[in-house]
Order: C-alpha cells, then structure tokens, then sequence
C-alpha cells in the first residue's frame, strides 16, 4: 500500500454528458469539431488558443477527444488488469465545488461511482458562499 489517505479537489469523469447543461454544446463542439480540426490543420492542437497551455501533440489531443466522447469516457479503453482505479481501498476525499464548470458535481461523483468503486469515499461539495466569496472556479 502506497498511500494511507487521497485527497482529490476537482477530479472528474470527462464525459462531456456529465457537465452543466449551459456547457454541453461547447464541449460537444470541443471534442467533436475544434480538437479534430484543428489538430489536422496545425498537426498538433493549438490549446494555448483556448487558455488550455502548451500545444498538445496531435495524437494525445485527438486520443483525449475519444476518451471524453465517451459515456464510459477512460474506463471504456483500459483492459481490466490495466484498471486499478477499483483496487484502491484506502480513504478517499473528493471535494468538488459548486462553480467549478470543469469539474462539475456530478461528473465528479460519476469518476467515484464508475472509477474508484472499492474506495472509503466522503464527499465534500463547497460552496463559495460557506466562504464569504462569490466565486471559487477550478483553478
């Protein structure tokens, strides 16, 4: 056993059908227009465009494109001896927050439901107010 505890803020499922519904057909032209054509054209995908980072190669960006196409998203592509997601049984903390468009509750409660299904998870969902803020995000 590597670790005793996990803590995890903001992981989530990336199936697209799993975020807020104001998002939903800007990530369905993400994955399903702008990485495929754009990585075409420029032979990489131009993610600094977008306020993404570095430039992802074209193969990772169109393999990332795949996966979050997916309803099963990455458990979809990885053989069962390659999954380790359900050998984890230590305790796990997933926090979310309440506006936090990348990883929104329920996309991150679909990860711990389908991935990390063996785990002593706790939810802990945040809201900006609790905080005196009215906004808290992802980053």
């Amino acid at each position: 056993k590597i670790f005793d505890k996990i803590v995890m803020v903001g992981a989530q499922h990336g199936y697209y059908g799993n975020f807020w519904t104001s998002k939903k057909p800007l990530l369905f032209a993400f994955w399903n227009i702008f990485i495929p054509t754009l990585s075409h054209l420029y032979g990489y995908f131009p993610s600094q465009y977008f306020g993404m980072g570095e430039q992802l190669p074209k193969g990772v960006a169109l393999e990332w494109a795949k996966i979050c196409r997916n309803p099963q998203w990455l458990f979809a592509y990885l053989p069962q001896e390659k999954n380790h997601y359900a050998k984890i049984h230590q305790p796990l903390l997933a926090i979310s927050i309440e506006d936090d468009w990348y990883a929104p509750k329920k996309a991150v409660e679909k990860l711990f439901e389908d991935g990390y299904k063996n785990a002593q998870t706790k939810r802990l969902h945040l809201h900006p107010k609790d905080f005196d803020m009215k906004e808290i995000g992802h980053f």
